[in-house]
C-alpha cells in the first residue's frame, strides 16, 4: 500500500520496511518503564485511576440519567416495545437504534436494580478502554509493558478532561457506537494489510452495528472507503462497499421486522429531522469553549511527544502504524460535519462529535510510540522520566480535582432499592418521573420480576414536542391508565460518599 503524498517525522515510512525499534511491525518494550521516576509515576497514576473508576461505578446508580438508559434493555427482556408512534401513549422516548439496548441486555439478568446498574457501569468502562487497546495492539504495541502504559495513559487523559470524563459516569449510546467504529477500523486495516477475508466481514458487520447504534455513524463507511482509495488499496473498495451494503441491509430487515418499519422511521428519522437547531452563534461558541477546556489537560503529553521525540530522533512509525493513524484521521474528518450539526440540534452536545474520539485514539498511538523508543543517556533519562511522569500525573490530579467539585459517591448508591420496595408494597399507587425502575409493569408480569419502570421520559416527550411529533399531553399519560390514586414521590438528594 502506498502512503499519502506528504508525511512528517514519525509518519514517514522507514526505509527497509520497519523501524529499528520494531520487529516484524511490533514495537519494542518501552525502556522508560525501567526508569525509577517514571515507574513511580505510573504506579501512582494507576492507583489514582483505579480509585476514580471505583468512584464512577459507585456513582452510576445514583445518576437518574443511567437507569433511564437501561429501561430499553429491560423492555426487551420483558417483551415490551421500545419504539412507539406519537399516539401510542406512554413510551420510552428511545430515539436511537436497538444495538445499545442489546449491548446492555446482560444487566437485565438480575432483579436488583443496583446490581444491574453496577454491572452496566463496569461494562461501560470495558467498552471505553478495550477498543482503544485493540487499536494500539494493531498499531504494533504487543508488549505487556506497552499495554500497561497505553491503558494508563488512555484512562488518565479521559478522566482528567472536564469534557470527556462524563463517559465513565453516564451510560450513553455514543460509547457503544465508538466501540463499534474502532473495531471496524481495526478489522479493515487488518484486511488491507493481510490477505484474509474474515477481517473484511468483521469490519462491515461493525459498521452496520455502529449505524444501528447511533445515526451519526452513517459517515463511518465513507471515511473508510476514502482511506482505501488514498492508500492505494482499491482492490478492497468494491468488496467492502458490497459487504457493508449487505450487512446493513440484513440488519435493517431484521430491525424493521422486529420493531416495525413505521416505528423505526418515526423515532430514528422523523423526530431527528424535525428537531430544531438551538439557533444563534452562542451554541457553537459554547461547543468550542467546552472543547478547549476539555483538551487543555492533554497539552503536556503532546509537548512531551514533540520535545523528547525530537531530542531522541524518534524512529518513524512502521507502515502498519502510520496507515492506521491515517485511517483514524480520515474517519474523524468524514464524521466531523454531521457530528457538529448533531451537537447544534436541540438537546445535542459534544458527545455527538465522534471525530474527537478518533483523533484522540490516534494521538494515544503516537504517545505510546514515542514512549517505546530507546532511552537516552542516564542523566537525560531522569529528566525525561520527570516530564513524562508529570504529563501522566497532571490528568490524574485533574480527575481528582473534578471529582471533588462533583456530587459523586464512594460507596455504591442504593437509592433504587427503597423505591422498588415501596412500589412493591403499594402496587399502582406511585408515579416516579425520570426514575425508570420499579413502578409500571405489564399485566402479565409479576412486580417482583420487573425492577424497572417503563414510562414516557420527560426528555423523550420534549424531543417529540420539539419535532412536532405530537403534543406533550399525549406523551405524559400515566403508565397505568385509569389508576385512581397516584401519589407523587419525592426523595432527598443522595449524599456523596
Amino acid at each position: 500500500m502506498r502512503g499519502g503524498s506528504v508525511e512528517f517525522g514519525w509518519m514517514e515510512r522507514p526505509k527497509g520496511g520497519t523501524a529499528s525499534t520494531c520487529t516484524d511491525g511490533r514495537w519494542a518494550a518501552p525502556e522508560i518503564y525501567d526508569v525509577p521516576g517514571f515507574r513511580v509515576a505510573l504506579w501512582v497514576a494507576s492507583f489514582g485511576i483505579a480509585a476514580l473508576l471505583w468512584n464512577a461505578v459507585c456513582t452510576v446508580p445514583g445518576i437518574p440519567w443511567n437507569p433511564a438508559r437501561l429501561a430499553p434493555s429491560f423492555a426487551l427482556a420483558y417483551g415490551l416495545p421500545i419504539y412507539a408512534l406519537r399516539d401510542s401513549g406512554a413510551q420510552l422516548g428511545w430515539f436511537y437504534g436497538p444495538v445499545f439496548p442489546l449491548w446492555y441486555f446482560p444487566a437485565t439478568f438480575t432483579d436488583n436494580p443496583t446490581l444491574a446498574l453496577v454491572s452496566a457501569a463496569i461494562e461501560n468502562i470495558v467498552t471505553l478502554i478495550v477498543p482503544v487497546l485493540l487499536v494500539i495492539y494493531r498499531a504494533g504495541a504487543t508488549h505487556r509493558r506497552t499495554f500497561i502504559v497505553a491503558a494508563v495513559f488512555c484512562a488518565a487523559l479521559l478522566l482528567g478532561s472536564p469534557s470527556f470524563r462524563w463517559t465513565f459516569y453516564f451510560l450513553h449510546v455514543d460509547t457503544v457506537c465508538l466501540a463499534c467504529g474502532l473495531v471496524a477500523c481495526t478489522a479493515l486495516h487488518y484486511a488491507a494489510q493481510r490477505p484474509v477475508g474474515w477481517a473484511l466481514h468483521v469490519a462491515a458487520i461493525a459498521v452496520a452495528l455502529a449505524l444501528w447504534t447511533k445515526q451519526v455513524a452513517v459517515m463511518l463507511a465513507p471515511g473508510m472507503l476514502i482511506w482505501l482509495w488514498a492508500e492505494g488499496c482499491r482492490r478492497l473498495i468494491w468488496p467492502f462497499f458490497f459487504w457493508c451494503g449487505a450487512y446493513v441491509g440484513l440488519t435493517t430487515a431484521v430491525v424493521f421486522a422486529r420493531f416495525g418499519g413505521e416505528e423505526i422511521m418515526f423515532n430514528l428519522v422523523l423526530v431527528h429531522l424535525g428537531n430544531p437547531l438551538k439557533g444563534g452563534g452562542a451554541p457553537l461558541r459554547d461547543l468550542v469553549a467546552t472543547l478547549a477546556s476539555g483538551v487543555g489537560i492533554w497539552v503536556p503529553a503532546a509537548l512531551c511527544c514533540l520535545m523528547w521525540g525530537r531530542r531522541r530522533a524518534v524512529q518513524p512509525l512502521t507502515n502498519d502504524s502510520s496507515s492506521l493513524i491515517r485511517l483514524l484521521l480520515w474517519v474523524a474528518l468524514s464524521q466531523l460535519p454531521l457530528g457538529v450539526l448533531a451537537s447544534l440540534k436541540a438537546g445535542g452536545g459534544l458527545n455527538s462529535v465522534h471525530s474527537l474520539h478518533y483523533a484522540f485514539v490516534a494521538g494515544v498511538v503516537l504517545v505510546v510510540h514515542v514512549l517505546s523508543q530507546p532511552v537516552a543517556a542516564v542523566g537525560r533519562a531522569r529528566w525525561e522520566s520527570l516530564w513524562w511522569g508529570a504529563a501522566l500525573l497532571l490528568p490524574v490530579a485533574s480527575g481528582w480535582w473534578l471529582e471533588g467539585k462533583a456530587d459523586t459517591a464512594w460507596t455504591i448508591h442504593r437509592g433504587q432499592e427503597p423505591m422498588l420496595a415501596m412500589v412493591r408494597e403499594n402496587p399502582g399507587r406511585y408515579y416516579l418521573p425520570w426514575h425508570p425502575h420499579p413502578d409500571w409493569r405489564a399485566p402479565r408480569l409479576s412486580v417482583r420480576r420487573c425492577p424497572l419502570l417503563f414510562m414516557a421520559q420527560r426528555s423523550g416527550s420534549a424531543g417529540r414536542e420539539s419535532s412536532r411529533g405530537g403534543s406533550g399531553e399525549t406523551h405524559h399519560r400515566l403508565p397505568r391508565a385509569g389508576a385512581k390514586q397516584i401519589c407523587p414521590a419525592l426523595f432527598p438528594r443522595a449524599a456523596a460518599g
